[in-house]
């Protein structure tokens, strides 16, 4: 009983003889990878820095509008003196978090010879990979040149793939002949036809995003995001077993050959991921170091004009203003963090795993 319900449900899933446009289907038109929304845009294309600054921006005139219209007061020193003793506190934490990401960073860095060797020989092994596969001697070292070797090296194979199911229908004078009907045959032709032109379409597109001078790894990655090709391995395995036995071991080996291809460019896309959180964790330590040691004078400041005889020494319209940057300036390390934290779970979202399974959260259209 319970391997007939587990049957019915991949049934439902999947279907017995879904075509590969049905199931790109829920992926969009043309290269079956939907357009970047809104949301997508501002969290994962839109500067770190200028997310930080609005936020930054935000609370200065929050707290500047709530003071001015009496909602907080300003002018009681104990109370003042309260608030930035916690804000100061806060703000010495955060070193904890500085180093913690520094622990991160450098874990991935910092090896054994044996490790770092290990490493270097699958690296070397995978790059050797990409040449067979690209049919050339050697590949580039920059991310978006690698990846662009890839996007070609699976146009190439999209075309020898249509190439070599015409020359199936040439040798048998028809159709691929299957074990059922010429029905039967005129749908393996169609589904493997389609199968190759979405992967030239997607790969065509990908290689147009990086064929240009001055990426950097960023760039890399935002061309990279929105391609999906786990619909395609999983195609592309359900086409061998499907057809398997039935067409030329030519056209098999160049399916297979595809399929390969893609799973080297899946992991090839997670390396580019890996590299650029890496590199980006390195630069958030740096930038909350650089807010944090900024609103911690700008508090400590602010706090002694309060512990002066008589209270401070500005009117109350300026002491609003002074007391109200000081406080968004304290506030920037956290909307640094923030502002990168929302941006690494967009990435994690939007780039699906390369394992056996792709979370329905990670699919195109969620």
């Amino acid at each position: 009983m319970r391997v007939r319900r587990v049957a019915l449900a991949v049934s439902r899933q999947v279907g017995p003889e879904r075509s590969y446009e049905e199931m790109q289907g829920d992926t969009g038109p043309g290269t079956g990878d939907p357009r970047p929304t809104w949301r997508q845009r501002l969290l994962l294309q839109t500067s770190r820095l200028l997310i930080t600054a609005v936020l930054v921006g935000s609370a200065f005139l929050l707290l500047l509008g709530l003071s001015s219209l009496g909602v907080i007061g300003v002018t009681s020193r104990s109370t003042m003196s309260s608030v930035f003793s916690g804000v100061i506190t806060g703000l010495f934490t955060l070193t904890s978090i500085v180093l913690t990401i520094n622990q991160l960073v450098l874990s991935r860095v910092i090896a054994s010879p044996d490790e770092l060797e290990g490493r270097m020989d699958g690296t070397v092994e995978f790059r050797r990979r990409v040449e067979r596969a690209a049919g050339v001697p050697e590949s580039p070292i920059e991310p978006g040149a690698f990846v662009l070797l890839i996007a070609d090296a699976l146009c190439e194979h999209a075309a020898n793939l249509r190439e070599a199911i015409a020359d199936a229908e040439a040798d048998d004078g028809s159709e691929i002949e299957t074990d059922t009907d010429t029905d039967a045959g005129r749908q393996a032709h169609e589904e493997l036809t389609d199968y190759a032109d979405t992967i030239d379409r997607r790969s065509t597109s990908l290689a147009e995003n990086l064929d240009r001078e001055g990426l950097d790894t960023f760039d890399v990655l935002k061309a990279t995001a929105y391609v999906h090709f786990a619909a395609d391995i999983r195609t592309g395995s359900r086409l061998e077993e499907k057809y398997g036995t039935d067409l030329p071991d030519a056209t098999i080996e160049v399916l297979r050959e595809t399929i390969d291809l893609l799973k080297t460019a899946t992991v090839a896309r997670q390396y580019v991921k890996t590299l650029y959180i890496q590199q980006d964790l390195a630069r958030l330590s740096r930038h909350i170091l650089y807010t944090g040691v900024s609103g911690l004078g700008a508090t400590v400041l602010v706090a002694l004009l309060y512990a002066g005889q008589g209270g401070p020494p500005v009117g109350p319209d300026a002491l609003l203003l002074v007391v109200s940057a000081a406080l968004a300036l304290a506030f920037s390390p956290l909307a640094m963090l923030f502002s990168h934290a929302v941006q690494f779970a967009m990435i994690a979202v939007m780039t699906e795993s390369s394992g056996p399974f792709t979370p329905k959260e990670e699919l195109p259209n969620n």
